[in-house]
């Protein structure tokens, strides 16, 4: 997954990345139109997660892994 570090860039400091990936719980169809326009200023990911599946759950830590987090 080293295209999420070119998209996302590339940071040593892991602590400092937590802060800065925000996990948002989308609960409306608003906040994708809201998405789409903030993903013309920057990129912006959208994970689609589950807590009680396994293979997301790696899935997700691969991810964050990927990004140095």
């Amino acid at each position: 997954m080293s295209f999420l570090k070119k998209i996302f860039g590339e940071n040593k400091n892991k602590k400092e990345i937590k802060k800065q990936i925000p996990w948002i719980s989308l609960t409306s169809l608003d906040q994708l139109e809201n998405i789409s326009k903030e993903s013309h200023i920057k990129p912006v990911a959208i994970f689609k997660h589950s807590t009680r599946c396994g293979t997301s759950r790696m899935a997700l830590r691969q991810f964050e892994k990927a990004i140095g987090h």
